[in-house]
């Protein structure tokens, strides 16, 4: 039975999204309920989870759900392990009749269903602001497990033999819990491939990696990277995300009649049909806050990149849209009369296929005025058939784009 120390015991028994530092400033971080379960009276039924990983092509996002795989093989046939989350009962000394506290900790698994849970499933978070979205080698993350309450995978400050979980904010700033994606093999620079593996350095002190006993532990052993012990792959739960986004024309207006109000559907209108649907979403938003394609429907068909640079005003409109239900209508007041157009995403991957409906919307006069700009991007948002705040996002004819 691994060895607990009493300050740890302590911490389990006291105890998203862009970047640490705004765990950092917090004074804790609270634990939330497990929120994959769904109110008594919802008719959601997710589609079936799949039993095993699919493939995955392009480089590793931040905020994209992962298993965390251990690459030793003690022969050919065996299977990989994973990381997860699991409870150990254990004697608390503070009580007076030595009463079974649970604690948390890093174990291994070949259980697929600790995907389903998401007691196996983690994100990568960036210490510092990521401009891109991407993870890159040599980059400072902090590795956060998704189970309920969102615990950090940390070092353990009062003993160097195994990682374990923390809630602790401060062990950030101390580096306890800030791991370094260092390239294998070589010195290797720029994206981290889905596919490719690497290492997890801690960053407290001495270069400590994350390696696989019996249960995860630490070691500075070269041989270890060389057999796998101390390699892992970062695989994606839902493969590779697809993700492209449209205005599509909707509905005249027309408000001198009379007509102040009408209603729009926002949400993920396939959401029965996705497997892992937590997953799928949070792969989602990672993929919009990376960049995407965005297009209109009107001729001629134009469609621009928009960098992550570029991409708050699509990656807003995801989030607003992952709360709400598309069967329920969205009522909405545009301010002017013409032809209204919404803002809709299409995302593909093995978990599932949907449409995303947002509620970013433009009135413009008529079909051949479309918008011109993706979400957030209009130099002037009451001219959406007009330039953009950059002139390579305009998917307009050349005169419109240059004002």
């Amino acid at each position: 039975m691994r060895t607990l120390t009493i300050a740890l015991i302590l911490q389990a028994a006291h105890g998203r999204r862009s970047r640490v530092s705004d765990i950092e400033n917090s004074s804790t971080i609270s634990a939330e309920s497990d929120s994959s379960a769904m109110d008594e009276d919802s008719d959601f039924v997710p589609a079936p989870a799949p039993d095993h990983l699919p493939s995955c092509s392009g480089p590793l996002l931040y905020g994209s759900p992962i298993e965390i795989e251990n690459q030793y093989k003690w022969k050919p046939s065996s299977s990989k392990w994973a990381l997860t989350r699991n409870e150990i009962p254990v004697f608390n000394p503070f009580s007076s009749k030595w009463a079974v506290t649970r604690i948390l900790i890093p174990v291994f698994t070949r259980d697929f269903g600790q995907m389903t849970t998401l007691a196996g499933v983690w994100e990568l978070r960036p210490r510092f602001f990521s401009e891109d979205g991407h993870v890159n080698y040599g980059d400072e993350v902090v590795i956060e497990n998704q189970y309920a309450g969102r615990f950090l995978l940390e070092r353990n400050p009062f003993s160097d033999g195994e990682p374990v979980f923390t809630t602790n904010p401060e062990r950030i700033r101390t580096l306890y819990a800030v791991w370094k994606i260092r390239s294998y093999p070589g010195n290797l620079s720029g994206k981290v491939d889905c596919n490719s593996e690497v290492l997890l350095e801690n960053q407290f002190s001495d270069g400590w990696l994350l390696g696989r006993n019996m249960t995860p532990i630490f070691t500075t052993d070269r041989a270890s990277v060389i057999d796998g012990h101390a390699r892992w792959k970062l695989r994606p739960v839902c493969g590779s995300m697809r993700v492209s986004g449209l205005w599509v024309p909707r509905q005249f207006f027309h408000s001198p009649a009379g007509v102040t109000k009408t209603t729009i559907r926002v949400g993920v209108k396939d959401r029965n049909s996705i497997s892992h649907t937590e997953t799928w979403e949070a792969s989602l938003s990672a993929s919009v806050t990376a960049g995407y394609d965005a297009g209109v429907i009107a001729q001629p068909q134009v469609s621009v990149q928009v960098t992550g640079l570029y991409a708050w005003g699509g990656s807003s409109a995801v989030a607003r849209a992952l709360e709400q239900e598309w069967s329920n209508e969205t009522t909405i007041s545009p301010t002017v009369s013409g032809l209204l157009w919404q803002f809709s995403f299409y995302a593909s991957s093995p978990c599932g296929d949907s449409t995303v409906d947002t509620d970013s919307y433009v009135v413009t006069e008529s079909e051949d005025n479309k918008p011109c700009c993706p979400p957030g991007l209009f130099a002037d948002a009451d001219k959406p058939h007009g330039p953009c705040i950059e002139r390579s996002l305009c998917m307009c004819d050349k005169e419109v784009c240059s004002g």
